[in-house]
């Protein structure tokens, strides 16, 4: 769960966010939009702790998993003997599901390739596949289909949509979010608001 009550946060001179408001309750799938530098990923920074608001309160209540648009340093990823121990070093899943996975985001390595050789693009996906296994109880994704095809697109929204817990997902693929989220949460840069949109889903 995480509410957010009438923020206030700024740097520069500049204000991003004025007196805002927002709640999401627990296992509400929302997707974060705005225009590029309208305080999205600073949203995701107050959100796990590294920035805090100048007033308001931001009440959060649960585990906190982040992947970022490029893993560029990651080190857990760098220190891991191959991939299968990185992307479930609780063993959750089969080797078979594993499998399956890697093949949907076009992670052409074995399950015994340290991950740390492999591009920044192979990585990021990693980064997202060991969040999806850990299900922490709020996941922020930055992005997370910058590395996709399209069919690998499909696959993991369909399976961010079966996520148990909460989620959050910046994205400009609007499409893509409007088949599975719950509710758009919209950084205006003009009135410095996070807004809120429930989605309404059309039955075929």
């Amino acid at each position: 769960m995480i509410i957010a009550k009438n923020i206030t946060y700024g740097y520069s001179r500049q204000t991003v966010y004025e007196d805002s408001s927002f709640s999401i309750i627990k296992g509400e799938l929302i997707g974060l939009v705005g225009p590029n530098g309208a305080g999205k990923s600073t949203l995701f920074k107050l959100l796990r702790g590294e920035d805090h608001a100048s007033t308001g309160t931001l009440q959060i209540q649960g585990s906190i998993g982040y992947v970022p648009q490029e893993v560029k340093h990651d080190p857990l990823l760098e220190s891991a003997v191959d991939i299968q121990t990185y992307i479930d070093p609780e063993m959750k899943k089969e080797i078979y599901e594993l499998m399956i996975m890697l093949e949907s985001l076009e992670v052409n390595a074995e399950l015994d390739t340290m991950p740390k050789i492999l591009s920044g693009g192979q990585r990021t996906k990693l980064a997202l596949l060991r969040a999806i296994i850990q299900e922490p109880d709020i996941l922020l994704l930055d992005e997370p289909t910058n590395f996709l095809d399209t069919e690998g697109k499909r696959w993991i929204m369909e399976f961010l949509s079966d996520y148990p817990n909460t989620l959050l997902v910046i994205s400009h693929d609007i499409n893509l979010l409007d088949q599975h989220i719950d509710k758009i949460l919209a950084v205006n840069p003009t009135t410095k608001k996070i807004e809120e949109y429930k989605v309404i889903t059309q039955s075929m």
